[in-house]
């Protein structure tokens, strides 16, 4: 074996999960594993996460930074002060439409001068654009800061050596009830916080619940409620800096967010119904009747009798964008079905692929009222009306604590609501936030968003070979 070649094999001790590594993991694994682990406690407090967010950006990973602080909105949506230090790095990854979504959620408890200075320079927003902004006693003061397969090489040939149990990352974020089988036909645990997830564990989401997981790679998986999702392929070089993934999302919504050594790697998500081929991006999707429910809020979307609740297949390209800035390369995706391709470059483009067997339909501009469907099952919302249960990702030490400052106890209920709200966000349908646009959001946001609705079908997971590499980009 080279040196430096990450080989991932054993099983994970559970003392791994209080951030000791396994002796029978590779060094290389164990190496990888304890960083990780400390990023996750790293970022457990809101101080500490906009630290190492911070640390991100300096190092030009402006992916890696959105990455944490989503992770810490998944456990506290009340922290309006990472809220909009999320909405300004989505803005910098050239994603205007989500960036302003979260300037939506906040504009409504009042920013300070500079910050809301800063908030319409970084997501080109005008002040009529944003009523709710104003300086003044009362408004809340907000902080700036700075596959079973595995690759051996053998002079210079890729060789695979099958593997019957990989760690390819851990649980970084838990919401509510998830659960984490080991095999498809394994019995369900109550996932953890810092737990290893391995090649083939099958991942499945309840009603308002949610899961992030960190790949080793740094890449991000978060799972929205009502979900089901496998890591069927991982293979990892951090010598290199280089690394391939691979997942299949039976339903539910998935946020896909590459991590830096990913960028340059063959990674693919697959569904029921299609096939997504990613190059260094931030990529969501929605199968089966949550593909359904927010494809009835995109206009001009045909909906007809052959839309299959189970298969149907809705992918839309976050970005990157090619005004990203730090040196973030554009995302590009490529979606395949029923043997046809097609290529997305511009952020809040999408797909939709009704049914098993159809062709993809013509690249279109995500709506408001469609992104807002996404938002509602993958996003937090600060000040939701429902207490939800959370899990605290680590024992905090006392110096954690000290720089955490206030942390509010989470009271959001993403992916649930009266789908009251579902109607007021599509009332925004183009792809900006212009005048107004806002007041409807926050009037949608306000109503609850939509309801996750649950697939009636079957739970079992979609067949796809292994060995089968991604997509061709």
């Amino acid at each position: 074996m080279l040196p430096g070649l990450l080989l991932i094999s054993g099983q994970l001790a559970a003392q791994t999960v209080e951030g000791a590594a396994d002796p029978q993991d590779a060094p290389e694994v164990q190496a990888e594993l304890l960083l990780l682990d400390a990023e996750i406690v790293e970022s457990s407090t809101e101080g500490t996460a906009l630290q190492l967010a911070a640390k991100q950006i300096e190092s030009k990973d402006l992916s890696g930074a959105a990455t944490t602080l989503e992770r810490y909105l998944i456990t506290d949506p009340e922290s309006l002060v990472v809220r909009v230090e999320y909405a300004i790095i989505l803005c910098r990854l050239d994603d205007l439409q989500a960036g302003r979504f979260e300037v939506a959620k906040i504009a409504e408890n009042g920013l300070d001068q500079p910050t809301a200075n800063r908030v319409q320079a970084e997501c080109q927003i005008t002040a009529s654009d944003m009523p709710a902004l104003k300086t003044g006693e009362g408004r809340v003061p907000m902080r700036n800061f700075r596959n079973r397969n595995i690759a051996i090489l053998v002079s210079g040939t890729m060789i695979t050596s099958p593997l019957t149990a990989q760690t390819v990352g851990m649980n970084s974020a838990v919401r509510n009830n998830v659960e984490l089988q080991q095999t498809a036909t394994g019995a369900a645990q109550k996932a953890r916080i810092r737990q290893p997830v391995k090649m083939r564990n099958v991942v499945t989401t309840a009603a308002a619940s949610t899961l992030q997981i960190t790949l080793l790679d740094r890449s991000s998986l978060t799972v929205g409620p009502n979900a089901r999702l496998t890591v069927n392929r991982f293979v990892y070089d951090p010598k290199a800096k280089s690394s391939s993934v691979g997942t299949t999302l039976v339903k539910g919504t998935l946020r896909f967010l590459s991590g830096k050594s990913a960028r340059g790697g063959r990674n693919s998500i697959n569904t029921p119904a299609a096939s997504i081929g990613i190059r260094g991006t931030m990529v969501e999707l929605a199968v089966g009747e949550d593909a359904v429910t927010i494809g009835k809020l995109q206009p001009g979307l045909v909906m007809g009798g052959k839309v299959d609740p189970q298969t149907a297949s809705l992918i839309v390209l976050r970005g990157p964008g090619p005004k990203a800035q730090l040196g973030e390369e554009s995302g590009i995706i490529d979606v395949t079905a029923a043997g046809k391709t097609v290529t997305i470059t511009q952020p809040g483009m999408a797909v939709f692929v009704p049914f098993l067997g159809a062709a993809p339909s013509a690249p279109f501009q995500l709506s408001n009222g469609a992104y807002g469907g996404f938002d509602n099952m993958l996003r937090t919302t600060p000040s939701a009306s429902a207490p939800a249960s959370q899990q605290s990702s680590s024992q905090q030490s006392p110096s954690q604590n000290a720089n955490s400052g206030n942390t509010a106890t989470s009271t959001s209920t993403a992916g649930s609501g009266s789908g009251a709200g579902a109607a007021g966000a599509a009332a925004g349908t183009g792809a900006g936030i212009g005048s107004g646009a806002v007041a409807g959001i926050l009037g949608a946001l306000a109503a609850g968003g939509l309801v996750a609705a649950t697939s009636t079908g079957s739970d079992d997971p979609v067949e796809v070979e292994e060995e089968d590499p991604p997509v061709s980009p």
